[in-house]
This record gives structure tokens, C-alpha cells and sequence, in this order.
């Protein structure tokens, strides 16, 4: 399709389309005005909902806290009076849980005493204990009365009974002979995790056996020392009692309840149930046989996502609100789950019904149908007026972009002289005189490329080969971070005849061709002094003074580490003029040695009468001597990491048996994998000696 049609297209669609816009925005305002107007009505119900259920949850969380709260002290208060009047009359003896549980099963206990003064108070001794102990085991049960009745008279009848229990002895509060299962030795089975846990112990709740009511055991061991335990003392709670407390008494809300209840499998479908142990405000039967709620007890299928979130409750057992249906009926779902064993509290709330939305609905919609037909008849008249507006103005645009495009032909073909001649003083003339300028600025691009490859290959041949010497295997390796660079090494010192050789290694500032001139002058500098006699001190001096002449007015410079090896003293001398110290690892000892030295004299460039002090060190057969630029270790990953030197000791490590190749070539692979997915920031040069002897 050519420029004009489009554009003719362009222009009808910018007359219509705005049009279109409006009515659609307009009717879409309209939708938006009564999304808003019922999503308020809605979320006013909803706070009302919240604020109601938050009022009924803060009012049952109280109560309960309270509650809790009321137990725990009253067994705090039960715990120290028993210790107090028990201790004297029960040794105190190191926990052993064997020694100290089987005595209490009910097979090895018989009523020893007819009773007490308090006719509901009865103590029980084990079989075979010293008949001359029971009267005085009696009167100190018998004074732990006034602590019972005082607890009771706080408590009120939400207590059940109180046990104490002494190593042969049993306390039972209130229990009348005949009428308590106690006195044929059923207590139940809680009192065990008592002494395992040492610690205040919620049992799992249970049937009383004298009630029938369903309850739970707070318990507290009996301590005589800090780790030693005679007893244990309990308050048996009715859980119909203590959740009759938690909703408010005045509540006739429909609907609202309240049970205590923990997961069990059915036993006639093997399904994951809720069995309740208590529960309020609900159906009838309260304080019979245990009862289970199923997914049909709550108007719910299984595979429901709000019955998965209600045994989801149970299972981790933490605290939480839901909003779910229950059969039919929105609601709140209230989960607090009890101390132990499992078990967990749940308030149950409904929801106001929210109020119908249907007329208001109506109302708008017929509105929107008369917007919707008068824009229709604009719509027609301005799209006729568009078409006819459309077919004068294209072809004024498109003529000057059709000589533009054939210009550009040219110019992707490869005639850099290509031209247009366009005289019109609006954008697309401008952009006529941008592209008559492209031409010149390719040819210039070009030629400057083409010097920057050629720079290229020459610093290619500068950099040295190798040199063949007995006792040294040497190699090294430069990459550049652009086609040329700064980094420098070379090997200098024309003495292999006499086993020794001078190696330097060095890094001028900055990247580019700039770096690669200076490393030039820097290169030609040290191997004209290096070829003249003199110690490694004197070359570097000498360099040092003839470089800082050449870049006196730049400020530029660059860091060296010039090295001697010398094969039959077995010595490495060095200077250093601001670089890194070479590492000189010893595979035997597996230990690297930082050849730095006392002297780090300044870079050359920065002070051409710079003294440059000469180190030594010897070198054995077998040890590598490794020379880098900061490009190695101050390589950066993707993340911003730094390679650092650890990185290049652990590969000198790994490939200490391979020859000097193979150990700069690995350093060299390390840090560009280790740069992957980062752009290489600096130049980067090692060279590797290995001592063969």
C-alpha cells in the first residue's frame, strides 16, 4: 500500500476516531459512574459487616483471653499451695518418668482412708504404702481445701474437679465414694504428658467420666528443686462452661455460633472431619456423646475451596479470618486455635444480606442507548467531510517523500554522493538537508575506522614472542578492551645466552588508541636502555626519565614491573613503578609468595627524576612466577563482583603441572567467562614463567 493511501486512511481515521473516543469515553463514564455508585453501596455494607464482626470477634477474643488468663493463675495459685503443704510429706526424688507414672495406674490404687472432713474431699493411697502415713498425708490434702473453694468462688462452675497428685497419693476435689470415677481409678490419660512436657500442659479434650461433659486438663508438675518433680496438680475445665463464656449472653443473632472442636477421620467413610467437642449458640444437644460436622452440616461440598480453607485452619493451626458461604448464608470464619493437642476455637458470624442494585441498573442503561443513537448521526456526516478533506492534502505531503526515498536508494546501493534537492522550509526539508550531510560523515566514518583497524594490526606485531631460554617456560597473553589498548608486556634484556632474561609488564592510563601510542613510546623507551648495561634500577630510571618528557603536558602515565630472572644464581630482581607485585608460587609447599618488596616508586610520567629502588628473591626449580594488570582482578560479572586474585592463585593452583601456556591461557578463559553478560571494561595481560631448572 503507498504513502498516500495510508495517509488518506491516517487522516480520515484522525477526523473520525476522536469522535468515536468521545461517544466511547462518554457511555464508558456513564458504566463507570454506575460500577461506582453500586461498588459504594456495596463496600458500605461491607464495612458495616466488618465493623459489626470485628465488635463480636474483639467482644469474644476478650472473653476467652480472659478466661484463659483466669485459669492459668488460678493454677499458679493451686501449684505453689501443693507444694507448700506436700512437700513435707512426699521426698523429693530426681523426675523419673518409669519409677513415677506406674504407680498412679488405676490398677495399683485402693481407697485407703473412708474419706475427709469435706465428705467431697477423698484421698487415695497406693497399694502397699506404710498405714502409719495416712493421717498425716490426710490433713495436708485435707488443707488444700480453702485453695479449691477459693478458686471455685472465682471460677464459678466453668471448674470441674481438681486433682494433686504425690508419689502413691491421689487428691480428688470434689468426689463423693460411689459417685466419682475416680474412686475406681479412672482419671484419664493426661496426667503422663505432664510429666514428660515438665511445663504448664493443655490436655486434648475429653468426656469427663463422672459428667458426661465434654472438658480439658491444666496441669503444672510439682517441684521440689529446680529439676526434681513429686507430683503433679490439675484443674479439670467443662468446655461447655468456658465457651458458653465467649459469646456474649444477650446474643439472639440467627445463625451465630460458636465450637471447639479438632480433625478426626470418619470412621464409617475414612473423610477428613471436624469432631466437636462443645459448642454454643448452635443446634440443640449440647453436653451429649461427641458429635462430627461434615461439609453437608455447613451446606458445603468437600472439593469446596471454603471448606478446603476450614480444614486448612485446623491443619496449621494458626490464627485466622475468613469470609466463606455456609449453605447459602455469607459468613464469617473466626479460627483460634487452643494450647495443644491439636484442637481450635472457631466463631462463626453471618453477614447482612447487601441491597438490591436492579432499578438503579435499568435506569442508566436506558440513558446510555439515547447517547449511543445522536452520536451515530454525527459520525456518518463527519466521516463524508473527511474522506473528501483527505484526498487534497496527501498529495501536497507525499510528492517531496517520494524524491527522498529514490535518494535513498542511492545511498544504500553504496554512492556516497547521492543528493536531494527539496526547497521547502518544514520538517521535511530539514530532513532533505540531514540526509545531503549522511553522505560526507559515511566517508569520514569509514576512513577513521579503517586507521583505528590498521592501529589495530600494528600493536598486534609489537607485542613479543616467547623467548626460547633453557630453565624458563614463558608465555604471555594480552586482551584488549577495545581494538587497541594500553596494556604492555615484552621481554627484554638480550642475555639468554647467559640464562637470563627481563621481563616487563605495565598498564597506561586510559583505553583506545591514545593508550596504544603511549604504550608505544613506552615500549621504545625500555628496550633502546634495555639493550645498554646497568641494574634493573637504572633501567627504570633512565625509561622513566625519557617517557616523562613525552607526556610532560598530558599528565598521562603508565605502572610497570620490570623483572630479571636469572637462571644460574637463581634470583628474580625487580622495580616497581606503581604496579601490581608479581605472585611467585611454590607447588611443594603450596604457598604463594607477593614479590613487593620495601620500594613501589611512583608510575613513569609522574616524576621523570623518580628513584626506583631494586628487590630480589630466590626462585626454585618447579615454582611459577605470574606477572598481571589490574585488568585481571579488577574483572567485574554481571552482578558487579570483582574476579579479584584468589580466583587467579586457585587456577595457578589447579594447573601448576601444565607448562606457562596452559597457566595464562586458563587465567585468561577464567575471566572471560567470568565476564560474560558484562561489557570488558579494561585491558587485560598476564604473562606466566614457569622455573624448569
Amino acid at each position: 500500500m503507498g504513502f498516500r493511501k495510508k495517509l488518506i486512511i491516517l487522516l480520515v481515521c484522525l477526523s473520525i476516531v476522536p469522535i468515536l473516543a468521545l461517544r466511547a469515553f462518554g457511555i464508558h463514564n456513564v458504566h463507570l459512574f454506575a460500577d461506582e455508585v453500586i461498588r459504594q453501596v456495596n463496600l458500605n455494607a461491607q464495612k458495616s459487616n466488618d465493623l459489626r464482626f470485628n465488635a463480636v470477634a474483639k467482644h469474644h477474643q476478650k472473653r476467652i483471653s480472659q478466661t484463659l488468663e483466669k485459669l492459668e493463675t488460678a493454677l499458679l495459685f493451686q501449684t505453689y499451695e501443693a507444694r507448700r503443704l506436700l512437700r513435707q510429706v512426699s521426698p523429693c526424688q530426681p523426675f523419673d518418668p518409669v519409677a513415677a507414672v506406674p504407680p498412679l495406674s488405676p490398677p495399683a490404687l485402693t481407697e485407703h482412708a473412708p474419706g475427709t472432713p469435706d465428705a467431697r474431699h477423698l484421698v487415695f493411697g497406693g497399694e502397699g504404702v506404710p498405714p502409719d502415713m495416712a493421717g498425716p498425708v490426710l490433713a495436708d490434702f485435707s488443707a488444700l481445701l480453702p485453695v479449691y473453694d477459693t478458686i471455685e468462688d472465682h471460677l464459678g462452675a466453668i471448674v470441674l474437679r481438681h486433682y494433686t497428685m504425690i508419689n502413691h497419693w491421689v487428691g480428688v476435689y470434689p468426689c463423693r465414694p460411689g459417685y466419682c470415677a475416680a474412686a475406681t481409678g479412672h482419671y484419664g490419660d493426661w496426667y503422663p504428658s505432664v510429666l514428660q512436657e515438665r511445663l504448664s500442659y493443655w490436655s486434648a479434650p475429653y468426656i469427663d467420666p463422672d459428667t458426661g461433659r465434654p472438658a480439658i486438663a491444666l496441669s503444672l508438675p510439682l517441684y521440689c528443686h529446680e529439676d526434681d518433680i513429686f507430683g503433679v496438680t490439675s484443674i479439670i475445665i467443662d468446655l461447655d462452661k468456658m465457651l458458653d463464656l465467649s459469646l456474649d449472653p444477650a446474643a439472639t443473632e440467627t445463625g451465630r455460633f460458636a465450637f471447639i472442636g479438632k480433625l478426626t477421620p470418619d470412621p464409617q467413610t475414612g473423610r477428613t472431619v471436624i469432631q466437636v467437642f462443645s459448642r454454643t449458640g448452635w443446634a440443640p444437644g449440647r453436653g451429649g456423646p461427641l458429635k462430627t460436622i461434615r461439609p453437608e452440616d455447613l451446606g458445603l461440598r468437600e472439593d469446596d475451596a471454603a471448606y478446603q480453607k476450614i480444614l486448612n485452619d485446623f491443619h496449621r493451626l494458626r490464627p485466622s479470618i475468613h469470609q466463606v458461604r455456609l449453605g447459602g448464608q455469607a459468613c464469617y470464619w473466626d479460627f483460634s486455635p487452643l494450647p495443644h493437642q491439636g484442637a481450635g476455637l472457631v466463631l462463626v458470624v453471618p453477614m447482612e444480606a447487601k441491597p438490591a442494585m436492579q432499578a438503579l441498573l435499568a435506569t442508566i442503561q436506558d440513558r446510555t442507548r439515547r447517547v449511543e443513537l445522536l452520536t451515530a448521526v454525527f459520525l456518518g456526516i463527519l466521516a463524508l467531510a473527511a474522506i473528501l478533506a483527505a484526498l487534497a492534502f496527501s498529495r501536497i505531503v507525499t510528492k517531496p517523500l517520494e524524491k527522498l526515498t529514490r535518494a535513498a536508494r542511492k545511498l544504500a546501493g553504496g554512492d556516497l554522493e547521492a543528493r536531494v534537492a527539496i526547497a521547502s522550509h518544514d520538517e521535511i526539508g530539514e530532513l532533505a538537508g540531514v540526509f545531503n550531510r549522511i553522505g560526507p560523515e559515511l566517508s569520514r566514518a569509514y576512513a577513521i575506522r579503517h586507521a583505528v583497524e590498521l592501529a589495530s594490526e600494528i600493536q598486534a606485531h609489537l607485542l613479543p614472542h616467547p623467548p626460547h631460554i633453557a630453565g624458563f617456560d614463558i608465555f604471555g597473553q594480552t586482551l584488549y578492551s577495545n581494538m587497541a589498548g594500553g596494556d604492555y608486556y615484552d621481554f627484554l634484556c638480550d642475555e639468554a645466552d647467559q640464562g637470563r632474561v627481563c621481563i616487563a609488564i605495565g598498564d597506561v592510563s586510559g583505553h583506545g588508541i591514545s593508550s596504544a601510542l603511549l604504550m608505544a613510546s613506552v615500549r621504545s623507551a625500555l628496550r633502546m636502555r634495555a639493550r645498554l648495561a646497568g641494574t634493573m634500577s637504572a633501567i627504570a630510571q633512565d625509561a622513566n626519565a625519557v617517557f616523562s618528557e613525552d607526556v610532560e603536558a598530558t599528565g598521562d602515565f603508565v605502572t610497570l614491573f620490570l623483572a630479571r630472572l636469572d637462571r644460574d644464581r637463581q634470583r628474580i630482581q625487580w622495580v616497581r613503578a606503581g604496579h601490581d607485585p608479581a605472585l611467585l608460587y611454590n607447588p611443594a609447599s603450596d604457598t604463594f609468595t607477593t614479590l613487593k618488596g620495601v620500594g613501589k616508586g611512583l608510575p613513569f610520567g609522574v616524576n621523570k627524576s623518580e628513584i626506583y629502588l631494586e628487590e630480589s628473591h630466590p626462585f626454585h626449580p618447579g615454582e611459577i612466577c605470574f606477572l598481571g594488570t589490574d585488568g585481571i582482578w579488577e574483572a567485574r560479572d554481571a552482578q558487579g563482583g570483582f574476579f579479584g586474585k584468589t580466583r587467579v592463585k586457585q587456577i595457578i593452583r589447579q594447573n601448576a603441572g601444565a607448562d606457562a601456556k596452559v597457566i595464562a591461557t586458563a587465567v585468561m578463559d577464567a575471566v572471560v567467562t567470568f565476564q560474560e553478560g558484562s561489557s570488558r571494561s579494561d585491558d587485560v595481560t598476564c604473562v606466566a614463567v614457569k622455573f624448569i631448572g
